[in-house]
Formats: structure tokens, C-alpha cells, sequence
């Protein structure tokens, strides 16, 4: 038996131009989520490293969700509440307030040019099957050809491009939550079977507008067009998801 989807975080990302200072920005930042996001905690970061390592992390008042910052992304990255884990309207009107902030934002930078943005989703349906039945019906559903005795994990991954423009890309796999055994041994934990709390499978989806920004060396993203990848890597994370559940 498989429950009801339900969608567990988002991470919505836009990549701009390299701001190599990001970190002077942050009283800027700041003065615009004050009513949301409590004071940032500013990484102790060379400039000179990895542009893709966090500078700037505001975590909201609700505890649910937070704003980064390196010197080429930022991100909302929010875990959703059971009461909100499938009310999908609800999460779509969050996401597009929260990605609208976001270009604001980035306009406070006046040197930064917004190139793409994306979506990640990841759904998950919990079943009350044991693990070999999960891992014989997600078989069953993908890759019929695939041998499943002594198979203990299994994830596949697909990537389309939608309309001559979106990466389409959308992972499921089986998964597993549990319960550690204590073995006084901060270093090396025991996780036997007996511990797992909670399994079923999951699907990751990331809709985004890198394809057109490869193909287009003009081509720059904005806030209607993530109002879109918001729309369709919601829908198409969940129909993959629902399709998975025909026929169980």
C-alpha cells in the first residue's frame, strides 16, 4: 500500500553574475527581509574560493526555510510542515512570492545580471510495503528488464528538454528513514534493518532555464519566466509521481 504524495522541500536557485564582494552586501539583504528572516550569519569565506560555497545564510522566523547567498547563486531552500506537504496551490503562491523577493534582491546588486533559475522538488510516497516489495514495483514500473533479487537500492534518472527551452530532469528512487542504534561510538553507528522507521520511494524533479541559456548566449531569465518553472516543476514532478502509482 503507497500513501498520498506529498512534496517535502523545494530549493529554487537563480545563478547571476559573479559578485566576488557578496558578503559587503549583506546589511542591504538584510534591511529588506528584516520582517521575515532573522540576522544573517555571514561565512568566514576567502573570496578567492569556490564561488559556488555559501557567503550569506538568513534562516526564516518560522525556522521552515532560508535565503543563500554565494558569490554566483541565490537560493531558497524550505522544508515544509505536514499541514502543507499537499496543499499544492499553497506551495506554488510561497514559491513564486519568495522567487519574486529573490529577484528583488538581486536587483539591490547593480552590477548582477540574473542568467537562469530552477526548481528542485523532491515528492515522496511512503508505503507500508516491506523493502523488497518497493524495490520489485519501482522495477516493475521503470526497468522491467533489470534482475531484482539481492537488489537493495535502485534509482534512475531522465532528462528531457521541454518546448526547445527547459531541462526536464526527474529521479526516483526507493528510500529509507531510520532510526540509529546507540553503540556509544560517536564515530561508527549501527543502522540494522529493525531500525528503519519509514520507507517507500521518492522522485527529485529540477525544472530549469539552463537549456535556453546554453543555446542563447543573450538569453537572460526574469521573474515571469520562473513564475513558469515553478508552474510546470511542481506539475510534472507530481504527474511523474502519480504515474509511478498506476496500476499498485
Amino acid at each position: 500500500m503507497f500513501e498520498e504524495p506529498k512534496i517535502i522541500q523545494n530549493i529554487f536557485s537563480i545563478a547571476f553574475s559573479k559578485q566576488t564582494n557578496i558578503r559587503r552586501r549583506a546589511e542591504l539583504f538584510e534591511d529588506r527581509l528584516r520582517d521575515r528572516y532573522i540576522e544573517p550569519l555571514i561565512l568566514p569565506v576567502s573570496d578567492e574560493l569556490n564561488p559556488d560555497i555559501a557567503r550569506i545564510i538568513f534562516s526564516s522566523r518560522n525556522g521552515y526555510s532560508q535565503i543563500q547567498f554565494s558569490q554566483i547563486y541565490t537560493s531558497l531552500q524550505v522544508s515544509y510542515s505536514s499541514d502543507w506537504q499537499t496543499d499544492i496551490p499553497k506551495i506554488k503562491l510561497y514559491l513564486e512570492e519568495r522567487a519574486e523577493l529573490l529577484f528583488e534582491l538581486i536587483r539591490l546588486l547593480p552590477d548582477a545580471t540574473p542568467f537562469y533559475c530552477g526548481l528542485h522538488t523532491q515528492a515522496r510516497v511512503r508505503s507500508s510495503k516491506e523493502d523488497n516489495e518497493i524495490l520489485e514495483y519501482l522495477v516493475r514500473q521503470l526497468s522491467p528488464e533489470v534482475e531484482v533479487s539481492n537488489l537493495y537500492d535502485y534509482q534512475i534518472r531522465l532528462t528531457r528538454v521541454e518546448e526547445g527551452l527547459y531541462f526536464n530532469n526527474l529521479q526516483a528512487s526507493n528510500y529509507r528513514q531510520s532510526q540509529a542504534t546507540d553503540t556509544n561510538q560517536s564515530d561508527f553507528i549501527h543502522v540494522p534493518s529493525s531500525a528503519i522507521s519509514e520507507r517507500g520511494f521518492s522522485v527529485s524533479g529540477d525544472f530549469n532555464d539552463r537549456y535556453q541559456y546554453n543555446e542563447d548566449t543573450n538569453y537572460r531569465t526574469n521573474f515571469e519566466t520562473a513564475r513558469n518553472i515553478i508552474k510546470q516543476g511542481l506539475e510534472t514532478t507530481l504527474t511523474f509521481t502519480k504515474q509511478l502509482l498506476q496500476n499498485h
